[in-house]
């Protein structure tokens, strides 16, 4: 059996854009979607939606029950900041690359310029 033959260029370039297109699905189905699921399991649904509040029990259960509430949605929020953290730095890492590469250009072009 012979091997397949090598990707052609633009085999090359489909693979790798498919590649980006996939993560930033990905990307965004966790930025957008994670979070508010996050943050519906923490809500006490049953009583805050129905209003079936229980009279009979003592404010410090509900009170109680809402710590645990608040504690629950911080945790989500700092899985959000989290991924907001690393998308910030990762485009500000390219940016500083941009610049970087701008900088090295004009030192390039600005260094022929002064020998003629």
């Amino acid at each position: 059996m012979q091997p397949p033959p090598p990707p052609t260029p633009f085999e090359t370039n489909l693979m790798q854009s498919y590649q980006i297109l996939a993560g930033a699905r990905m990307q965004s189905a966790i930025m957008h979607q994670s979070v508010p699921m996050c943050i519906n399991k923490c809500l006490d649904t049953e009583e805050l939606y129905t209003l079936m509040r229980t009279n009979n029990a003592p404010i410090k259960y509900r009170l109680e029950k809402d710590l645990e509430e608040k504690k629950c949605i911080e945790t989500c929020g700092a899985k959000w900041d989290e991924l907001y953290r690393r998308t910030v730095m990762r485009l500000n890492q390219r940016e500083t690359q941009v610049v970087q590469f701008k900088a090295m250009e004009a030192a390039m072009n600005g260094g022929a310029a002064a020998a003629e």
